[in-house]
């Protein structure tokens, strides 16, 4: 079986990350945009084959981690949740 490579759980009222991260190691692209993640877990920084990650539209506290920033790699999006109607 094919690793997974893109995961797009978009516009799920999803609100944190399982506390284990699960068999993610290929994944190359994750979507998470409009969901109601407040908080980014340490272990993002282990998957090494992530190249974008998309957190656009949540109410996410920031800063987070500097070591997400830290690969040249790896693309973050994020846009701060409206709070207009």
């Amino acid at each position: 079986m094919a690793a997974l490579e893109i995961l797009d759980l978009s516009k799920n009222q999803i609100d944190a990350f399982p506390e284990i991260p699960g068999r993610l190691a290929h994944l190359k692209v994750l979507s998470l945009t409009s969901n109601r993640i407040y908080t980014l877990p340490a272990y993002l920084t282990t998957f090494h084959h992530l190249k974008v990650f998309k957190v656009d539209l949540n109410p996410i506290e920031w800063p987070v981690s500097s070591s997400l920033y830290d690969d040249p790699f790896l693309t973050i999006t994020s846009r701060a949740k409206s709070s207009e109607p």
